[in-house]
């Protein structure tokens, strides 16, 4: 598994969040590797539970290969997912000390998530008032849309700030 590629999607899920674990290793064998398991945990907190294990039909020999699974984490924390190659010893390798990868990912707690919606864009409306003079009552309003992009968590009460402009801006 050495040089190996894992990747979640998303990269920085909330617990509860379906994540897809994706990983891609080398046979580096000269042999196809007919039928062996695969075996993904999770460790948190000293603690270590399966995932899942898979059955590998077929790696070729000499050919990169791939897994993949769909994680839902249930706690928040520093996770570790440790993947783990003929988890059931089935092949015989010459390097039996290079099946396993550990992984660490952070599981975030849901809260709200609130970002810009940029398609919408920006729209800036001059008051209508006469003037004064060239600074008196010289104002403008500005709406955005803001979306909450979390799934779980709703966000209320929200207020968005601007910077106070220079009084002659």
């Amino acid at each position: 598994i050495e040089g190996s590629t894992f990747i979640a999607t998303p990269p920085d899920p909330a617990e509860g969040d379906v994540v897809a674990l994706l990983v891609l290793f080398q046979n580096s064998g000269r042999a196809d590797a007919a039928q062996f398991y695969v075996t993904f945990q999770d460790i948190l907190d000293g603690n270590t539970s399966t995932i899942e294990t898979l059955e590998v039909s077929n790696a070729w020999a000499e050919s990169p290969a791939q897994v993949n699974i769909t994680w839902r984490p249930e706690a928040v924390g520093n996770h570790t997912v440790r993947v783990i190659l003929d988890s059931q010893d089935d092949l015989e390798e010459a390097d039996e000390d290079n099946n396993v990868f550990d992984f660490s990912i952070y599981v975030h707690p849901h809260t709200p998530e609130l970002t810009l919606d940029l398609s919408y864009g920006l729209v800036a409306d001059p008051l209508d008032e006469w003037l004064d003079d060239v600074f008196q009552n010289h104002a403008i309003n500005i709406s955005a849309l803001v979306l909450n992009v979390d799934v779980v968590e709703a966000a209320s009460d929200v207020r968005v700030l601007s910077p106070r402009p220079n009084r002659h801006q």
